[in-house]
């Protein structure tokens, strides 16, 4: 169960803005600013925001995605999240994994826990 901080409260408020926007203009606009190809950024943006249960939102992707939205002041660490978002969607749906081992898993290739904390 998640503890609700302020920074909590945001991303789950930010996560829901994001499911009431429009998809495919969101993902072209993530993929223009990351160099991240648009089915990637669409697997990833569904994996977050839409897939199976949801996903405790994280004030540090929130973060991300406002940059990568933006075009602003993008960091390593927000292409890593992409990246990172990615390989777990992929080792969940194509090799059924469940969260906790694709996560510790993309964590050994992209981990972007470590670029935010």
């Amino acid at each position: 169960m998640m503890i609700m901080t302020p920074g909590n409260k945001h991303a789950e408020k930010y996560y829901e803005a994001l499911r009431n926007r429009e998809q495919k203009n969101m993902i072209t606009t993530i993929s223009k600013h990351s160099g991240v190809g648009v089915k990637s950024v669409s697997k990833v943006i569904d994996h977050l925001l839409f897939n199976y249960t949801r996903f405790d939102p994280s004030y540090d992707i929130t973060q991300s995605l406002q940059r990568l939205l933006e075009g602003k002041d993008i960091r390593p660490e927000d292409i890593i999240m992409l990246h990172h978002e990615r390989l777990e969607y992929e080792l969940m749906n194509r090799y059924g994994h469940d969260y906790n081992t694709a996560h510790k898993l993309a964590n050994k290739k992209y981990n972007y826990e470590r670029m935010v904390t």
